[in-house]
């Protein structure tokens, strides 16, 4: 990438930062707690599971040849599993 590249880039780049002073969230286990009276309606009631999952890393296709995945990279989903060094990024 030329310098001017890298120039209009940065020109073309926004960066915004806010400060969150206080956040909060709700969590539970088990099926919904709906009133009695609602079971009677026609609608959808249930539970949508949400699951965050680690999947192998995809280089860039522009990537330089010869640059090889970092172990920080393959680590990754080990640390934030809990497991204690092992992965399952190839």
């Amino acid at each position: 990438m030329s310098v001017d590249q890298a120039s209009r880039k940065l020109k073309a780049t926004t960066v915004l930062e806010f400060s969150i002073e206080e956040a909060s969230s709700k969590m539970r286990s088990g099926p919904p707690l709906g009133d009695e009276s609602d079971y009677g309606l026609p609608v959808w009631a249930g539970v949508l599971p949400l699951e965050i999952k680690i999947r192998a890393p995809i280089p860039d296709d522009k990537l330089v040849k010869g640059v090889t995945l970092p172990d920080y990279v393959r680590r990754y989903d080990a640390r934030l599993s809990g497991g204690a060094g092992h992965s399952s990024i190839g």
